[in-house]
């Protein structure tokens, strides 16, 4: 099997001297965007590379950027159909209610409209939610739910959360808000998860976490993904016993600003199971000794533990060297390879 670089000399020596016309869809972050296109040559006049994601930030690093809109409803509907019945005259009288599974990555408004009668699903996945308002409201009528994966734009709503209350059978919970990152906070209040929730992954544009999120109320967790703003979480003795995967991301500026001790990142040798930690260290704008203190912190916290877990840290290393103006030392260079 090649690797990444024996891949890179194979691709730009197919496309040496021609010009090219390349779609690449769905692009879920900036460093796989920038390793395709370093990948790429641009030496042949009129070759074209068009790609989509549903990341913005990752939109922004191209040339020209061209925002879909959502479908409408009409063709939301036309599309559902397609998919499900091969066409709305093949539909029966009444939604489909024995319907396990319903899984998009788009936003199909129809669809949002009478979700509520799909009472017998166990999996949904859906795009942006925020195009239907009764969505929240219409989500805790689906009380079979094991798995939930939906994104939406600002914060939780307290509507969102009465309707998780709902869901006791919920097993696997994928939460993506704050586009934008317009959220202004979250209204978690009164919302306990079930305790048979094994696999979460959160992702707000906050500057800490719900409160929710602690071992006491999440006592069988096993995979934790958690993207926020603010400080990560802290690990006291016995914190979170079954967690064995945890991904998080450091956002240096955020952390140095708010005087937090890159030390407590070695708090990870209290998770007893854990296997696999993944750290992105958000460094723009920050000072590289931000980054070394961090990375020494996660490096020490993982060769301490009982377990040694595999610890991946990817880090966009965009240092402002100005940033920082406290008579560091210069000539203080530090290794900057991705751990794998």
């Amino acid at each position: 099997m090649l690797d990444e670089s024996q891949l890179v000399d194979k691709l730009r020596g197919l496309l040496e001297n021609k010009r090219y016309f390349i779609v690449i869809d769905d692009i879920c972050d900036i460093k796989s965007w920038e390793t395709i296109t370093s990948s790429l040559t641009c030496d042949s006049g009129g070759s074209i590379i068009i790609a989509t994601t549903r990341v913005f930030d990752v939109a922004t690093k191209a040339d020209d950027v061209y925002k879909l809109e959502p479908l409408p409803r009409e063709n939301s509907e036309r599309l559902l159909y397609k998919r499900l019945f091969v066409g709305k005259d093949n539909c029966p009288s009444d939604q489909p209610s024995e319907l396990k599974c319903l899984l998009t990555s788009v936003s199909l408004v129809g669809v949002l409209d009478w979700v509520r009668n799909l009472t017998s699903l166990e999996e949904l996945s859906f795009g942006n939610v925020s195009e239907c308002p009764n969505f929240m409201e219409d989500l805790g009528k689906l009380t079979e739910l094991r798995k939930l994966s939906i994104m939406f734009q600002g914060s939780p709503s307290r509507v969102l959360a009465e309707s998780l209350c709902k869901l006791e059978k919920i097993q696997v919970m994928n939460l993506r808000g704050g586009f934008g990152r317009s959220s202004t906070g979250c209204s978690w209040d009164g919302y306990v998860p079930p305790r048979g929730l094994r696999d979460l992954r959160i992702k707000v544009w906050s500057s800490r976490l719900p409160p929710w999120i602690n071992s006491s109320l999440l006592p069988g967790l096993t995979h934790l993904k958690a993207l926020q703003d603010g400080p990560p979480l802290k690990f006291p003795p016995g914190a979170m016993p079954c967690l064995e995967s945890l991904q998080f991301r450091v956002h240096l500026v955020c952390l140095r600003d708010a005087g937090f001790d890159f030390d407590e990142l070695s708090s990870l040798e209290n998770l007893h199971c854990l296997e696999k930690v993944s750290v992105y260290i958000y460094s723009m704008e920050a000072h590289e000794r931000d980054f070394v203190k961090a990375d020494a912190a996660l490096r020490h916290g993982v060769r301490i533990h009982v377990n040694h877990p595999v610890l991946e840290i990817d880090c966009d290393y965009e240092y402002d060297e100005d940033s920082d103006d406290d008579g560091s030392d210069p000539d203080d260079e530090t290794d900057q390879e991705e751990v794998k």
